[in-house]
């Protein structure tokens, strides 16, 4: 039944990945690689004074706090993909949701970096692989009055240096909208904008 789930849904997504292009982004000193569509959203972060946490300036790519990261990275975001809020503004339900790359400083060996942050509120973790590569798989969520956040953060080690994958995705309660004035966000549409930020996770590779 899993099975049958999971290519459903794959089916469902196709169109938006299909009708775009599928772009390469290289890491600058040459160390990874992955592909996505030309549909996300290139998240810029946006400057900070000293002692300031990162922002981003899209409003796709923060809800209640920053997505591109998991607020416990103390390093640097190579890049973070959003997902357009234009294709779903009559339906309030999707808030945003992103894929982003990034590099946890403080977690110098592997025992750190797999361990993952205290500050996770945590569903589920186990071991699992991205695209080959051995990685560690935690599930995490957030909630508040009106909505909540669902992540996928990796963790992998590799040249001694810890890096972090993630999606994260965010939901807003309808139920202070009146029945008729808005647009139900589908199953469909969660698998459409899933699919988008999977792609870059499944082909994610390190070229050293």
């Amino acid at each position: 039944m899993k099975s049958l789930i999971a290519i459903c849904l794959c089916t469902l997504a196709v169109p938006l990945i299909a009708q775009t292009k599928v772009q390469t982004f290289t890491s600058t000193d040459g160390d990874f690689q992955f592909k996505y569509s030309s549909a996300l959203i290139h998240c810029t972060q946006r400057p900070t004074k000293p002692g300031e946490n990162v922002g981003w300036v899209e409003e796709a790519c923060f809800s209640q706090g920053d997505l591109c990261d998991d607020d416990a990275t103390s390093g640097a975001t190579f890049l973070c993909l959003a997902y357009p809020k234009d294709k779903f503004k009559d339906k309030p339900a999707f808030v945003a949701a992103v894929f982003f790359v990034g590099l946890v400083a403080a977690a110098t060996t592997q025992k750190s970096c797999l361990e993952g942050s205290q500050v996770w509120l945590v569903n589920d973790a186990r071991t699992t692989r991205i695209n080959g590569i051995n990685a560690r798989l935690v599930h995490t969520s957030d909630a508040w009055t009106s909505g909540g956040e669902s992540g996928e953060i990796y963790r992998v080690f590799h040249g001694n240096r810890c890096y972090e994958l993630g999606i994260q995705e965010v939901e807003s309660s309808t139920g202070s909208y009146d029945p008729g004035t808005f647009q139900e966000f589908t199953v469909k549409d969660r698998a459409e904008v899933h699919a988008s930020l999977q792609q870059p996770l499944d082909s994610f590779k390190f070229l050293n």
